[in-house]
């Protein structure tokens, strides 16, 4: 990305305080463990390396959708608990 790299967009993403859930798949073409760490430590939720391998991206996209839906079934648990006599 010519303007920011991948870590730093990532981390202004977490920064943003959002209602819904943001889910950040690094894509890179830089390998290794070090980079790795640097995307993690931003804030990413998973990271692919290229070339872009279709099916795993198919298959880590429905964990994203698993773990996004578990956050909007938090979200309205944590709703209805504000009606909840304690």
């Amino acid at each position: 990305m010519p303007e920011m790299d991948g870590p730093t967009l990532c981390r202004r993403i977490r920064e943003v305080k959002t209602r819904h859930y943001v889910y950040v798949v690094f894509l890179t073409v830089v390998n290794g463990k070090t980079r790795y760490h640097e995307a993690m430590d931003a804030g990413a939720d998973d990271f692919l390396n290229k070339p872009l391998d279709r099916e795993q991206l198919k298959a880590r996209l429905r964990v994203a959708e698993r773990i996004l839906g578990l956050h909007q079934e938090i979200g309205e648990l944590r709703g209805a608990l504000r009606f909840c006599p304690g």
